[in-house]
């Protein structure tokens, strides 16, 4: 087959596919699977097949923006065919799955074109899906633990949920890797300048703090803080003498989740989906991560840290982050008394992000980890 005998030449031609919107990257979610592409395509050549509302940007690899537009394309066995006849067209060697939903298309062309099947997870999804009660979660169960065994290799973002995902779908170990997101330090910005521009924008006084969260508000557990943000945590700050602003950024584009733009407070600024996000993380003073429920790898966070911010958040969602000392700023899970305080000290201490951090998190390093796994396949 020709996918087995490129591999044993030692040649390597990736099929990248991709079923919601990265391109341009913006949210933590895109930036993880736009940059990763980006490095990975440095290793070996490489196409991007994405869902039709990718733009095609200029990038190091090729973008074909053919797959359709929601969820339900994965069910879709048109979109089925056109991965089949992408990956037959261009000799694909490995056919690399941003998140497992496509697996049963991927399956199949290992079965019919001896490609190698890598599948990039982001969570351990049916745990997701059970934690907000959706009723289908033990579908969804067996259909992840199916593609997974079935996979050459499986990346995943942490160690915990390696071993989770090793334990539950009863994983073979030798296929198994912590791939992490990557970030690049953000440094030589104007924060007096950036600071300026996101005062005069939204009305913030000179004294006050820039609290910033910035995350898609049209997923659940986003949201879910932006309510717990200014039912639990505002009337804590405000009875401190803690002049400040929150910030929060992010898209919102479905019906069911516009109650967030009724949030009424002062003190609480919906931003929505800006242009410019990095000014607001270069104009920010703390960079607060409110969110309780949902798992993986809290992407949000690492960004906030590529700036050089300190990073209030609860003690759950530091899985998976480290070599981040005296930046993060964590609390027990729920105790928002605890979490105003951190958010005060935490604005009173200044300090860059360890190069330690940076070391770990360097997507060059992530990506040639991430190719020797796939060769190795």
């Amino acid at each position: 087959m020709a996918g087995m005998e490129a591999n044993k030449t030692g040649n390597c031609k990736l099929l990248s596919v991709v079923w919601f919107k990265v391109l341009p990257p913006k949210f933590g979610g895109q930036k993880a699977v736009a940059f990763f592409n980006q490095h990975l395509a440095k290793c070996a050549p490489l196409i991007c097949l994405c869902s039709k509302n990718n733009e095609s940007i200029a990038t190091n690899y090729r973008i074909e923006n053919i797959l359709p537009v929601g969820k339900i394309q994965v069910l879709n066995p048109f979109a089925w065919q056109k991965i089949y006849t992408a990956a037959k067209r261009e000799g694909i060697t490995h056919l690399l799955l941003e998140f497992p939903y496509y697996g049963l298309a991927g399956m199949l062309c290992k079965k019919l074109l001896g490609v190698k099947l890598v599948v990039n997870t982001h969570n351990i999804e049916y745990l997701r899906f059970k934690e907000q009660k959706k009723w289908w979660w033990g579908l969804l169960f067996h259909l992840e633990r199916l593609i997974l065994r079935a996979a050459d290799a499986v990346f995943f973002k942490t160690e915990a949920d390696l071993n989770a995902a090793q334990r539950k779908f009863d994983l073979t170990p030798k296929n198994l890797a912590v791939i992490p997101y990557g970030v690049d330090e953000m440094k030589g910005f104007n924060k007096a300048k950036a600071r300026h521009i996101v005062q005069q924008k939204h009305g913030v006084e000179a004294n006050e703090r820039i609290l910033l969260f910035a995350g898609t508000l049209d997923y659940v557990p986003n949201a879910d803080a932006v309510v717990s943000v200014e039912k639990n945590l505002i009337p804590l700050l405000n009875q401190q003498s803690f002049p400040y602003k929150i910030i929060v950024c992010g898209r919102n584009r479905f019906k069911k989740f516009q109650y967030l733009n009724d949030l009424q407070n002062d003190r609480l600024l919906l931003a929505g989906e800006v242009d410019n996000i990095e000014t607001y993380f270069e104009a920010a003073d703390v960079f607060i991560n409110p969110v309780l429920s949902g798992g993986g790898l809290q992407t949000k966070t690492l960004d906030a840290l590529s700036y050089h911010l300190n990073v209030v958040c609860f003690r759950s969602k530091t899985v998976g982050i480290s070599n981040a000392e005296n930046k993060i700023f964590s609390v027990r899970d729920g105790d928002w008394n605890a979490f105003a305080s951190k958010i005060i000290a935490a604005s009173q201490r200044t300090t860059e992000t360890p190069q330690a951090f940076f070391k770990k998190y360097n997507w060059r390093t992530i990506a040639a980890d991430a190719y020797k796994k796939i060769l190795a396949c």
